[in-house]
């Protein structure tokens, strides 16, 4: 509600869980839902078949990126502290 009327997400600056947080954040939450469509790919239509595939891998990498170089700063952290 807005001045006592209804109105839209964007009146309201409501966003979408996918499109909330960190870039981080948003990109897991993207690998984890495509994680879940792979899981399911036999379900989705034939065309989509491929495009998920290639969305899932190339978020599966930026994904994996993302967690070395948060594993990283945990062993650099490490090693200061000794």
């Amino acid at each position: 509600m807005r001045h006592g009327r209804f109105a839209c997400r964007r009146c309201n600056r409501i966003s979408y869980e996918s499109q909330s947080g960190d870039a981080e954040g948003r990109l897991i939450w993207k690998y984890h839902s495509l994680q879940h469509k792979m899981s399911n790919l036999k379900l989705q239509p034939p065309r989509s078949r491929g495009r998920i595939s290639n969305n899932f891998l190339e978020v599966a990498w930026q994904y994996d990126a993302k967690l070395d170089e948060a594993l990283s700063r945990i062993v650099m952290a490490d090693a200061t502290r000794c």
